[in-house]
């Protein structure tokens, strides 16, 4: 049967020289890839618009966590002190197949809009640093 199901899509993280951490509680992961822009190379010539490839914009990754900082490495925590001292971190996002993409990264962090009966979580947005690497498995 094709597809899988989203459950235990794990987020981890690794600064130099470290093996790589779980982050817990994330509830969304964006979509990883980006937009190939498109370069029009038309002239006066042509008689329709030709383009090339540019480069490709993935912006920033926006993941969600549920909010909690009851220990000292919990996931606001650890991620609020990399946007902290602006550490350069590598992080992997692991799908439930063992697929997984790998990438380093500024963190920005947010604490998400609150509503009443809603629960708090927040967001660490990644200023990527790399490209993707992906590792499908077989």
């Amino acid at each position: 049967m094709a597809g899988i199901l989203s459950k235990n899509t794990k987020l981890y993280y690794k600064t130099s020289g470290e093996s790589y951490s779980f982050l817990a509680l994330l509830t969304e992961v964006p979509e990883m890839g980006g937009d190939v822009e498109k370069v029009e190379v038309t002239t006066l010539t042509d008689g329709y618009k030709k383009y090339i490839n540019g480069l490709k914009d993935m912006g920033d990754l926006q993941f969600k966590f549920l909010y909690d900082t009851s220990s000292v490495d919990s996931s606001f925590k650890v991620l609020k002190g990399f946007e902290e001292n602006e550490t350069l971190v590598s992080f992997k996002v692991e799908y439930p197949d063992e697929t997984y993409c790998s990438f380093d990264a500024y963190v920005s962090v947010k604490v998400d809009s609150v509503s009443v009966g809603a629960v708090v979580t927040f967001t660490a947005s990644f200023a990527l640093q790399t490209d993707l690497a992906w590792n499908v498995a077989s």
